[in-house]
């Protein structure tokens, strides 16, 4: 779903995600517990609007589900 997409690893939280980026979407992924269980989402601008925030706006959703697993 990713290819030729851009694929990078960033932070979330105390924690190290992997995030792609493809045609505007931005799909970040996180690891909790060795990989046992992941967090995943998926961030698309409206139409018209910058991409800069995407993948931040991701980032922000996936720490805020962190801080309800343990």
């Amino acid at each position: 779903m990713t290819k030729n997409g851009r694929v990078s690893q960033v932070p979330v939280g105390l924690h190290k995600a992997v995030q792609a980026e493809f045609q505007g979407i931005c799909f970040i992924f996180v690891a909790v517990d060795d990989v046992d269980r992941l967090i995943g989402t998926t961030t698309i601008p409206d139409r018209g609007v910058s991409q800069d925030a995407t993948c931040p706006a991701g980032a922000s959703v996936a720490a805020a589900a962190l801080t309800h697993i343990r």
